[in-house]
């Protein structure tokens, strides 16, 4: 209670005893009065503060709401982020491995680039009900081993000489439609056991 307030109430007891004359248990009651009047002010200070007090933490729980909202959004946001950013290194390392592939094809020195000059494009069988392209990779990957053996070229890398063919039946007017399994019915098969649109008659 501030120095103001003080004297104030001690001159409104002055004010009882002196101006009024006032004894005895009549007096008491202007004391307890008095005091009473001081503690409602005192109480009414205290509970201003105390209403103030808890305003500003009803503030501060609502900007803590509000950051934790934040929080949330960005944590949110840095998931989307990290995945976009992993298909997105994905896809540059797809990008750069494909045009390694088509270097590789586009190599005037390249046997595979010649064995094709030997193939047919040819249509889609059906197989158990099933639209497909004819030429297991297997199938095909033989008959080019065995045509580099003749032409006295080294013998082919299997996993090079699959992903030029993907890229090849990929560019052509046939298109690639492949699947990670059988049940997926793709017409090019599996990436495991893919099928092309190429066909080799044997000489």
């Amino acid at each position: 209670m501030s120095e103001d307030k003080y004297d104030y109430h001690s001159k409104f007891m002055e004010q009882f005893k002196y101006n009024f004359a006032i004894e005895g248990e009549t007096f008491e009651k202007a004391i307890s009065l008095a005091l009473e009047i001081t503690n409602k002010d005192e109480n009414d200070f205290l509970n201003k503060r105390l209403l103030k007090e808890q305003k500003k933490n009803s503030n501060l729980g609502i900007e803590n709401d509000q950051l934790k909202e934040k929080v949330s959004e960005l944590e949110s946001y840095k998931t989307e982020h990290d995945k976009y950013e992993k298909e997105f290194q994905e896809f540059l390392i797809k990008k750069q491995e494909e045009e390694k592939v088509m270097k590789s094809i586009n190599n005037e020195n390249n046997p595979l680039k010649k064995f094709l000059e030997l193939c047919e494009w040819v249509d889609n069988m059906e197989e158990k009900g099933v639209s497909v392209a004819p030429t297991e990779f297997e199938d095909i990957f033989y008959h080019y081993k065995m045509w580099c053996k003749q032409q006295a070229y080294k013998p082919p890398d299997k996993k090079t000489t699959k992903a030029e063919l993907l890229m090849i039946q990929k560019n052509s007017i046939y298109g690639l439609e492949i699947g990670k399994r059988v049940s997926e019915k793709c017409p090019n098969g599996t990436e495991l056991i893919p099928r092309f649109n190429l066909w080799y008659e044997p000489e």
